[in-house]
Order: structure tokens, then sequence, then C-alpha cells
């Protein structure tokens, strides 16, 4: 029994080191998927908690996806069915819950083998995570390259960062390792550096000096300029099969699905590889290289993204922009001029109203105003229905604004506002939500109410979620009971009886389209109809107490 008992032991050890040697093996970016996807804690949520990946380990994850984002055009056209996400801001535990609650995007344990994923902006700021909340969707976005899209905010954006925390946050978390180091602190030489550290710093602040003399001098005094150099090589990549810009590229009908099959797993293309900095003069430097890679990936990111023609996702919204091919001519990298003082050229007036516009307050202001920001517009409800019949499409989705439910519409429903942080900055008390679009172009919101995320409910169901107040539990109740589900239709025909205003304060006073049940024809691409279950998804789409149990066995 005793040899018996010992030869288990061993064989469980062995396993173990097994496992862990396989977890090694995994590159960082799904190791840190995997940190914060199956082994979340609540204690990951503390204000206090340190950042678990280094400075080097931070720079690998933004230069690893830096190629990525650019290789994804400036408007990314993609098929449903998607989801789509509105602001973050640095709130981990709502970005989790929502995970938790309505499917996270990994193939194993989530449902990215049916929806794509796309984040509005605002990542950023103001929460106490972004770290945390930046570096996973750069991993997810390394992972899953062709089924992540992230979109760009106005908080992606140096001056945004430098004043509402991201920047202070990045300094007060990170720290590099000493060996990375020339001077440690109180400019105290590092006696243990490596001999041929000089010599790669020279190198390096040579290469950047050469790029300041290269620009004009009014370029390198202004305030966009990017003192960063990141050399790269081009380097031959797998393209993995079934990717949907790879298929779209491939037509060879001739080609039987077999050869097909093969031809794709083993086609390779030419992908950036950038050489990231190993040292460092001082944490100053370190800390100043981390934020300049940072804002080099966000003056990368795209501005938009189309989804099946039909629906525009943007960050702020279309401002005085009229047509589509407005958003696919913007150049990249690009920065944002906020400076109301700056005149500004063509280009950075759209990426301005992209990222900073906003919608009137009610449906019967029409036009343009002007902006309670100090920057773009707000426009109209005529100006979202012209924009939608002179481009074809159906629906605007935008983030940008708090509103109380978590997403609200505008316009007849032509556009809807998405916010997908709770409690924003613990003061709103407003509910966050995600939209739910499916193959068929049925447009189905889910919210979460605002919360402290409860972890214990998180191991124990996938639904995850902390009761709520019994008001918000009534609410919830009432609004299972009403289709959520927007009938968009012609602009003549989809606002009668005064219902026309659907800037609603209140989802449970949600009135029923006019459309709705109709039977009109010509309805729009969009159907509001009821989903049913999905044989594709792996969860119910109708409200928190119904959602998956990936997360039971993922979170032990």
């Amino acid at each position: 029994t005793a040899l018996l008992q010992r030869t288990l032991q061993q064989q469980q050890q062995q396993q173990q080191l097994e496992r862990d040697d396989d977890e090694c093996k995994k590159p960082l970016h799904r190791q840190y998927i995997d940190h914060i996807l199956l082994h979340f804690e609540e204690s990951f949520l503390d204000p206090e908690a340190s950042f678990i990946l280094d400075p080097s380990q931070v720079l690998e994850i933004i230069h690893t996806a830096l190629p990525l984002l650019e290789e994804d055009p400036i408007l990314i056209r993609i098929e449903a069915p998607v989801k789509i996400f509105g602001d973050i801001h640095g709130q981990l535990g709502d970005l989790m819950n929502l995970f938790a609650s309505f499917g996270c995007p990994d193939d194993h344990i989530g449902d990215l083998g049916y929806y794509k994923y796309i984040f509005l902006g605002d990542f950023v700021d103001r929460g106490h995570k972004s770290l945390e909340v930046m570096c996973l969707l750069l991993a997810l976005k390394i992972e899953y390259p062709q089924r992540v899209f992230l979109i760009r905010g106005n908080h992606e954006c140096h001056a945004m960062n430098e004043m509402y925390g991201f920047y202070a946050e990045i300094s007060e978390r990170l720290y590099p390792h000493p060996s990375t180091l020339k001077y440690l602190d109180h400019d105290v030489l590092n006696e243990n550096v490596p001999l041929h550290l000089d010599r790669e710093l020279s190198d390096y602040f040579a290469r950047v000096e050469r790029r300041r003399a290269a620009v004009s001098p009014l370029d390198a005094e202004s305030e966009t300029m990017l003192d960063i150099d990141l050399p790269f090589e081009m380097v031959d990549v797998d393209v993995v099969a079934g990717n949907d810009v790879d298929d779209a590229d491939d037509d060879d009908d001739d080609v039987d699905g077999e050869k097909k099959k093969m031809k794709k797993l083993t086609r390779k293309r030419k992908r950036k590889r950038y050489q990231t900095r190993r040292f460092f003069r001082d944490r100053t430097d370190c800390i100043t290289y981390l934020v300049q890679s940072f804002e080099l990936t966000f003056r990368w990111l795209p501005l938009a993204s189309l989804v099946q023609d039909k629906v525009l996702c943007v960050h702020g919204g279309i401002g005085q922009i009229e047509r589509i091919e407005e958003i696919e001519q913007l150049q990249r990298p690009c920065d944002v001029v906020c400076d109301v003082q700056r005149e500004m050229d063509e280009q950075q007036r759209r990426i301005v109203d992209l990222l900073w516009s906003d919608p009137a307050e009610t449906d019967t202001d029409t036009g343009f105003q002007a902006n309670k920001r100090g920057v773009s517009c707000v426009f109209g409800s005529d100006i979202v229905r012209s924009f939608c019949k002179r481009n074809s499409i159906d629906l605007i989705v935008r983030g940008h604004q708090v509103v109380k439910d978590g997403f609200e519409y505008f316009a007849g429903g032509h556009l809807i506002t998405l916010f997908s942080a709770t409690n924003y900055c613990n003061v709103m008390d407003n509910a966050g939500a995600i939209l739910c679009i499916d193959e068929n172009l049925r447009v189905i919101p889910k919210l979460v109410e605002p919360r402290k995320i409860n972890m214990t409910a998180l191991h124990e169901s996938a639904g995850g979620a902390a009761e709520g107040d019994e008001e918000g539990e009534e609410e919830k109740d009432e609004l299972d009971e009403l289709d959520k589900h927007v009938v968009m239709g012609d602009d003549g025909d989809d606002d009668d009886d005064g219902s026309d205003n659907l800037q609603w304060r209140k989802l449970k006073q949600f009135p029923p389209s006019p459309m709705r049940n109709s039977g009109q024809s010509g309805r729009s691409a969009l159907s509001m109809s009821p989903q049913p279950h999905s044989p594709h998804t792996p969860h119910s789409h109708t409200s928190n107490t119904n959602s998956p149990n990936f997360f039971t066995s993922s979170f032990q």
C-alpha cells in the first residue's frame, strides 16, 4: 500500500511538472489571458494590488500587438455576428462581470467561435486598472487578430492620458528590474549592469537624435512629436486557417476543398517584428519609453468598424462627416489635436469628429450645435437619419457618453449610445451594457447593474452577478418581460404618435416601436425580433440569470 501511494504521488508530481512546463511554453500574451480569464480573483481589483507584469513584459505585449493593429484597416469591415463593448475606462471588474455574464473572448471557455468582439475605445483613464485592461485587450488581439478588434477612443491620446490618470498609473505601478538600468535611484551607478549596456543605450539615443534631425524644426518642437525609435525586421508568419481577411483574399475556385485548406494552412505572409529596448538609463527613461510605446499603439488604432455594411461602430460620433469613404481616406499613425486654439486640417477635423462628437439631447434637436466639451460638435437626429440613408446603413453604435442604463437610443433607433463601465467614477450609479448582433443583424442589448463584482458568485455561477438591490432586481425582471429590440424602418415610417423622442432615461419605460408587428415591407436589415437560442452560441441570450456556465470551472 505504501509503495502504491508513493507511486501515485510521484505520478501526480510528474503530471504537475508537465502542466507547469506546458504553461511556461505558452507565449507571454497567452499566459496573461489565462491568468485573467481562468484564475481571476477579487484581489485583482484591489487598487493597491501590484501589476503582475514587469515593464519588459508589457513592452513585449505592446510591440507584438502593434504590427497587428497596423494591418487592420482604419475602417474595419467585418461580418456578423459580433459583440460590441462601450467605454471601459480601466474598470476591470466590470469587464470581467460582462465576460462572466454573457460570454468571454476565448475559443475554449468562451464564445469566440461564434462572435467577433469589437471594443469602442476609452479603454483607459479614470479607473484603477487601466494597465490590466489595456494589456488584456492587446493580448486578446495578439491571440485572435481576426476575431478581436480595438477601435480608438478619445482617451487613447497623450493629452488625455496625462490628465486623467493612465500615465500616472504606469509611473506608479511599473518598476523595471534593476539589471536593466544603468542608474538606480538617486542616480546611483548600477555596478552590476552588463558591459554592453552603455553601447546599446548610446546607439538608441543616437538613433533618436538622428530622427529628430530628419524632421522639420516646427515638427520637432510640436507636442505631437513622438521621440521613440522602434527598429523592426520583416519576418515570415504563418497564416491561421479560417481567418476572415485571408479567406476573403483566397478566391481560387478551381482548388478543391482539401487542397484549398492545405494551401491556407501553409501560406505565409510578411509581418513586422519590432525590436524592443532591453536597457534603460534609469527608471524615468523606462517609464518614458513605456508611455511612448502606448502612445504609438494608440496612434495606430483603427477609427471605425462597419458590420455587414449595415452597422457603423465608432467611439464618438459622425460629427460633420457625410460619407463612410471619408473615414477610409484617413491616414495613420495619427495624433489627436484637441487644442481649440490650433487650426485643424481636414484629416484632424474628421478624426476629432469621430472621437469627440455627440448626438443631441433629444430627437427634436436638429442640425449642428456647439459642443459643451469645447471640441467637435453636437449633431441632431436629422443628421443621423441623413447619414444612414446616404450610406445605406441602418445603425450607428457609439460610446463616449455615460447613459443611465448602459445603452440609449437616438434618432428613432438609428443610433445607440453604449457604455460598459458601471457606476462611472463611483458617482454615476449607471448600469453597463454590451450589444450582441447576430448573423441576421438582430441587435440584443445586454446589461449589468452597478455593483461590486462578487467573485464567489462568479466561481459558483456563470451568471457571476452579486445580488443587486431590490429595486434593481425588480427593474431587471421588468426588462426581461419587455422586448428590448427596436424595429428600425425607413425614415418616414418609424416615428409616429409623438414617439420620435427616444432618449429614454429608464428602460422599463421603453415604449413599443410603432413599427413592431406592422408587417410592412421595406424593413431594414436590422430586425429586432427576439433571438432564438443559436446552436452556435454556448449560452442563452436572455439575461444575466441564464448566462453560461463556462466560468464555473475556469475560475476554480
